[in-house]
């Protein structure tokens, strides 16, 4: 049974989780106060290193967020397409079965007796060989079916939409496989991210404690999750949060 896609469901399964969005507000506002203060980084060698590989997980962690919302916006386009095509192609079938009625073709009633939930109960396939089909019957009867509202445009119309339809399944398809493969890497760019932070730049931040207590204090401050979604204020609870964006961390990267 063919049946729409839900955009919903891959927003859920593809999409970062609230917690995981936390994390990255947090990266952000790390990243942020770590930009400030390149001087004292590139005071210590080994501190330099850590920041500019946790800058680039930032970076990579944007980017597989964007192919997640590249899939979105193909599902939601093929959706309409898959609607304009068989409110179209039920028209056109409804034209060519009141006139084959009218003259007793019983041979196109049958072939063009189709309903909208016959639609729904086709295959991907199976429906692109019906629209087809309906297609071929259309332009077989053109210069009868004008007198039901169907002009050439109308099936030149579908026919489009046939191919806008087809089109966008494809891109759909293949967006989906590679985004599947996004959000496994994306938990393992998290986790590294979360290594870098606590293994290596809370580590040597201390070596600043001293010389630079500005930078050590708001480092520590950037580095608490807050909760920005939930009922009750928290520092460690993860809920929602705003992405980093592309620019600001590609802006801070030590080339």
């Amino acid at each position: 049974m063919l049946k729409k896609l839900n955009p919903n469901y891959h927003r859920k399964t593809l999409r970062m989780k609230k917690s995981e969005k936390n994390k990255v507000t947090m990266y952000n506002a790390v990243n942020a106060v770590l930009s400030q203060h390149q001087t004292s980084i590139d005071s210590i060698a080994p501190l330099a290193d850590a920041v500019n590989s946790f800058k680039r997980v930032i970076l990579e962690i944007t980017r597989r967020d964007q192919e997640f919302s590249d899939v979105l916006g193909v599902t939601a386009a093929k959706n309409n397409a898959l609607d304009s095509m068989t409110g179209k192609a039920y028209t056109i079938s409804n034209a060519l079965y009141a006139m084959a009625r009218k003259t007793g073709n019983l041979e196109l009633r049958d072939a063009s007796s189709v309903s909208l939930s016959d639609f729904n109960k086709l295959r991907e396939n199976e429906l692109v060989q019906c629209i087809q089909r309906i297609l071929s019957l259309a332009w077989a009867n053109a210069d009868a079916i004008v007198a039901y509202t169907i002009t050439a445009e109308k099936i030149t119309s579908l026919q489009q939409s046939l191919e806008q339809y087809r089109k966008l399944a494809d891109g759909k398809d293949n967006k989906y496989a590679k985004s599947k493969a996004a959000r496994e890497m994306l938990f393992d760019l998290f986790a590294t991210a979360g290594e870098i932070l606590k293994e290596d730049i809370d580590v040597m931040i201390e070596l600043v404690k001293t010389t630079d207590g500005d930078f050590y204090s708001r480092y520590k401050a950037a580095r608490t999750i807050k909760d920005l979604g939930g009922s009750q204020k928290s520092s460690t609870k993860v809920t929602d949060a705003v992405i980093v964006t592309h620019e600001t961390a590609a802006e801070t990267v030590t080339k």
